[in-house]
């Protein structure tokens, strides 16, 4: 039988009208169905969603269908380098299991999904739009009964998004887990499909008054400022290519959306559009967080830290930037570019950026190389348009956005034999293979010991620490003259001629009694902290903080006779769990450290006495006085005048 050959894919003429090959379309439709959604099974951590299990059916018909057929798949070729990059770095870096995991998500996203939508694409095109309109659609739906319930662009903070048993609700956010997800969805599947809309509308007044009210509407439900503003440039420019009625079209929807935001609220999108918090002049955490991210970049440029260990690493790059806090970062507006840079390095992450841009370039090349061109080709081009920008304030690559980026990917590919665009061919032989090499790669991930990526990295902690001075030089005090310094247990209480500056972490307590445990905590200094979890209990009422009631203990050396201040990192979760109490050696009192105003988020507390240190080894405790803390850090100096900031490091 005669072969045809069409974005990428090579059928056997006459399988068609025996339907034969039904079933991968069928199962692509559904696949593409789950995929307008970030709905995730409460089960296995709620790591596997409708859209992954829906994928996994689908390509099992993909790769039966290409093995009867005997045909092959056409890929492009950058894409395949990027992903090639993208798990050598994560090997290189020893990203472990968390590297693992991510690696094989990306692999899943954009190979594995990109070889079913290419199937469907070819099959069955035409069911795309009204398909993913469908989708568009639910969402807008959802978004409208969540503006009544919770408010437009209502939030919730992160640590209450990922306790989401199905992953989303309780704010505006459709079916995304977040207002930001949702935006970048409704951004790029409009202007996906818009052209194809108006194609539709064409010689018809009803229908084109329909598609403006409906591109308008929309719009109006993007609730996060920067992707509202790229939506709208690049849906503008979408109708310039387009002609001039589309051009017009666009701006009226565009005047639409600006009616319909004037009832669901404002004042929400210009304060997303803000740099700095509401009401204050400092920059947002999330911006604040892509400085961080480029530092981490820039520290391991060749290969980053290591794919999926980004939370594990962004919190030692702040430096003298605000103390970071979790809880201050609205899900999802952490940048892509960052975070690809930071993890991947730069090699795998501009790979990675340059496929995306081929294709977006060829897509355009498609739709303008004919009168009459295809309006999915401009579509796709204007999808990739607001990914690339995208990617400085929010991460494209998670579930659900990701598969709409694929789709867009599939559509702008020129997988033509005649195309000059690079490819790789891919059998059934091929396909598998690819498989079990990455899997293979993945795998050894999984098993080789992980390492600290920044340990050995000058200046992993960015903050530059002030010059100190010289501490003075304080002879023995003998008693004899009344102007000497006081002596504590026969230990002078001056300095000696030494510049004593001692950083002890969290992990390397010598002994940890509970309600105290060690936990772990990315923007900790080496990702180990201690912490009493609320409600843990506290010492009975009359009782000196002890061991016995919980705490940790820590030896430092020293040298020569010091005195010293002793500043503790810490972390309160409000009024009643702020405090700390901590010992130096037999005292028989232990001092109180904190009692400050400041919640959610690390930052240093002093202890409201000095310490004379004589020579040696001398154990320090941090004893439980209140539940609902933290401790990340203890630096202890002879330098009066210092003051921490951030993380700190010898």
């Amino acid at each position: 039988m005669a072969q045809t050959q069409a974005n990428g894919y090579s059928a056997v003429a006459g399988d068609e009208a025996a339907g034969l090959g039904d079933l991968p379309v069928l199962l692509g439709a559904l696949a593409i169905a789950t995929m307008g959604s970030q709905i995730r099974f409460p089960a296995l951590g709620g790591r596997v969603s409708p859209a992954d299990m829906a994928l996994a059916v689908a390509l099992v018909a993909v790769l039966w269908d290409l093995f009867r057929r005997r045909t092959s798949l056409r890929y492009p070729l950058l894409l395949g380098v990027a992903l090639g990059l993208y798990v050598l770095s994560g090997l290189v870096a020893r990203a472990g299991r968390a590297g693992a995991l991510e690696s094989v998500q990306r692999f899943e996203q954009l190979f594995c999904a990109f070889l079913v939508f290419l199937v469907f694409f070819h099959r069955r095109r035409r069911w795309f739009v009204p398909l993913f309109s469908a989708l568009l659609a639910l969402n807008v739906l959802v978004a409208a009964l969540q503006v009544l319930r919770h408010g437009y662009g209502s939030v919730l903070p992160p640590a209450d998004v990922a306790a989401l048993p199905w992953g989303f609700g309780g704010a505006y956010s459709g079916l995304f887990r977040s207002r930001v997800a949702l935006g970048l969805f409704l951004g790029s599947g409009l202007v996906l499909v818009q052209p194809s809309w108006l194609a539709w509308a064409e010689r018809s007044r009803v229908r084109l008054v329909l598609v403006v009210v409906g591109t308008g509407l929309v719009l109006s439900m993007i609730a996060y400022g920067p992707l509202l503003v790229l939506a709208g440039v690049v849906l503008l420019t979408a109708g310039l290519f387009a002609g001039r009625r589309a051009a017009a079209a666009n701006a009226v929807a565009l005047f639409v959306a600006v009616l319909f935001l004037a009832v669901w609220g404002p004042s929400t999108l210009s304060q997303s559009l803000s740099l700095f918090r509401p009401g204050e002049g400092e920059v947002k955490t999330c911006y604040a967080d892509t400085v961080a991210a480029m530092r981490m970049a820039a520290r391991r440029p060749w290969t980053g830290v290591g794919a999926g260990t980004y939370q594990m690493y962004i919190g030692r790059c702040y430096g003298e930037l605000p103390n970071p806090n979790y809880n201050d970062i609205e899900t999802d507006t952490q940048s892509g570019v960052g975070i690809l840079f930071g993890t991947v390095g730069y090699p795998a992450g501009l790979a990675m950026l340059v496929a995306i841009l081929a294709c977006a370039v060829g897509a355009f090349r498609r739709y303008c190389r004919v009168p009459a061109g295809d309006p999915l080709h401009l579509g796709a081009g204007s999808a990739l348009a607001v990914y690339l920008p995208a990617m400085l304030v929010t991460d494209p690559f998670v579930r659900g956005p990701a598969w709409c980026l694929t789709m867009a990917l599939a559509l702008a590919f020129d997988g033509d034999e005649q195309s000059p665009s690079p490819a790789l061919k891919l059998d059934l032989r091929r396909v598998v293979g690819a498989g079990v090499i990455y899997a293979a790669a993945a795998g050894l991930l999984f098993v080789l010991p992980t390492k600290d990526a920044l340990a050995h990295v000058p200046g992993a902690v960015s903050r530059p620490r002030p010059e100190r001075k010289l501490a003075a030089v304080t002879a023995p005090d003998t008693g004899a003259e009344s102007g000497s310094a006081a002596a504590v247990n026969g230990v002078p209480a001056g300095n000696g001629a030494m510049d004593f500056f001692r950083v002890i972490d969290a992990g390397d307590a010598v002994e940890v009694a509970a309600p105290m445990e060690k936990g772990t905590d990315s923007q900790a200094a080496r990702g180990v902290i201690l912490r009493i979890p609320d409600k843990k209990g506290v010492p009975p009422e009359g009782e000196e903080p002890d061991m016995k009631y919980g705490g940790a203990a820590f030896d430092v050396e020293v040298a020569a006779p010091l005195t010293c201040k002793i500043w503790l990192r810490v972390w309160w979760e409000g009024s009643c769990g702020n405090t700390v109490a901590l010992r130096v050696g037999q005292e028989e009192k232990a001092v109180t450290v904190g009692n400050d105003g400041t919640y959610d988020v690390w930052h240093w507390m002093e202890s409201p006495k000095t310490y004379p240190f004589a020579p040696g080894t001398h154990r320090v405790y941090v004893l439980n006085r209140e539940d609902g803390i933290r401790v990340d850090q203890i630096l202890i100096t002879n330098d009066m005048e210092y003051y921490p900031q951030g993380i700190e490091e010898e």
